[in-house]
């Protein structure tokens, strides 16, 4: 798997996503904010699992080193952007979420 995939958690992330797609069904909100909702949580939660990674790189060399950043496919550097433009681009799409449903309250 690419490293920078799997620096994410893709299946912690894609869990967080159903989570929210389970709500859209139990609400019956079937609209794009709610879609774009999941992608929100999605892409901050593989931020969330990168930037973890990057505090927790010395208990990972011992205890996960075959994760991205313990077994050198991604520098540290490159993780902490990665988590920075991650968080940016949630950022970024939930101030989209907010127009779509003319609120602030998304985003904040």
């Amino acid at each position: 798997m690419n490293a920078y995939l799997e620096i994410i958690r893709p299946g912690n992330a894609v869990m967080a996503a159903i989570a929210v797609v389970l709500m859209m069904f139990v609400g019956h909100y079937y609209e794009l904010p709610i879609i774009i909702c999941a992608i929100i949580v999605f892409v901050c939660t593989g931020a969330g699992n990168t930037i973890n990674d990057v505090f927790d790189v010395k208990i990972d060399e011992i205890n996960k080193p075959n994760r991205p950043i313990p077994s050198g496919r991604i520098s540290l550097e490159n993780a902490r952007n990665y988590a920075f433009v991650l968080f940016g681009i949630g950022i970024v799409l939930s101030f989209l979420d907010s127009y779509l449903v003319n609120s602030i309250w998304p985003s904040v």
